[in-house]
């Protein structure tokens, strides 16, 4: 009994000592992500969007780097790929979109400050949170259905 209790003890204090820092240092506290200004041309920032993994917000191609994500990066991947949309999530994700799909709702931008793996001053969205930017590049068309020739259907493809 006496020994668990020296535990508690040891607990507290050690606690104890840890606020009694963070207070007096604010440099101890995590400092939720900014947006880097100015951002690459063309691009501005959307806001903080709703993800979800079964249904993604920007459903185009992802890509992450559990050491190396920036903002520049991720919009630079979707970018490359022709998207108008890029967007970070839980500091080390990119996904890119040509639009906001699959319900994503704006949020509150304090709930996407997680910071970046690649730039711990930048914001990387955050669990089920995207950091999202635009792009003023027009988006590439819709792909445009043939419904076939005449009374002619596709079958299909066979070997």
């Amino acid at each position: 009994m006496a020994r668990s209790n020296l535990k508690m003890r040891v607990a507290f204090a050690i606690a104890a000592s840890f606020l009694s820092l963070t207070s007096a240092n604010p440099l101890l506290l995590k400092r939720a992500g900014e947006i880097p200004d100015p951002l690459p041309e063309g691009w501005e920032y959307e806001g903080c969007y709703t993800d979800a993994q079964g249904a993604r917000t920007l459903n185009g191609p992802y890509t992450f780097s559990a050491t190396a994500m920036t903002i520049e990066s991720c919009i630079a991947f979707c970018q490359t790929g022709g998207y108008v949309y890029a967007g970070t999530e839980y500091s080390g994700e990119c996904y890119c979109g040509n639009s906001i799909a699959n319900g994503g709702t704006l949020q509150p931008d304090s709930e996407c400050g997680m910071t970046c793996s690649g730039d711990v001053v930048q914001a990387c969205g955050g669990p089920n949170r995207l950091t999202t930017f635009k792009s003023d590049a027009i988006p590439p068309p819709d792909p445009v259905h043939n419904p076939g020739v005449g009374t002619w259907s596709r079958l299909g493809c066979y070997a």
